[in-house]
């Protein structure tokens, strides 16, 4: 059976942290993909369970705007992809 890396955890607030941690989750995300075959399917790591406990409380109260129980996977993924709305600062 193959090795499966570990997930990446959030514990930035940045919009630099946010794109640094959804990059390093999309190639967890293509190393699990690469790994499936019609007999294994390794397990695939939410991204809301990629966020340090304490940070995940306050990103669904003052980022997210919702109580930790109503926040979905989608939200999540559209917290971390809010970056792409923001102007450049090149």
């Amino acid at each position: 059976m193959p090795t499966l890396t570990s997930p990446p955890v959030f514990r930035g607030s940045r919009a630099h942290d946010k794109q640094v941690f959804m990059k390093k989750y999309e190639a967890y995300c293509h190393q699990l993909f690469v790994l499936e075959t019609a007999f294994f399917r390794p397990f695939h790591m939410p991204v809301g369970a990629c966020v340090e406990d304490e940070r995940r409380r306050r990103i669904a109260l003052f980022g997210i705007c919702k109580s930790l129980d109503d926040i979905t996977e989608e939200d999540w993924i559209d917290y971390f992809w809010d970056w792409r709305s923001l102007p450049s600062t090149t």
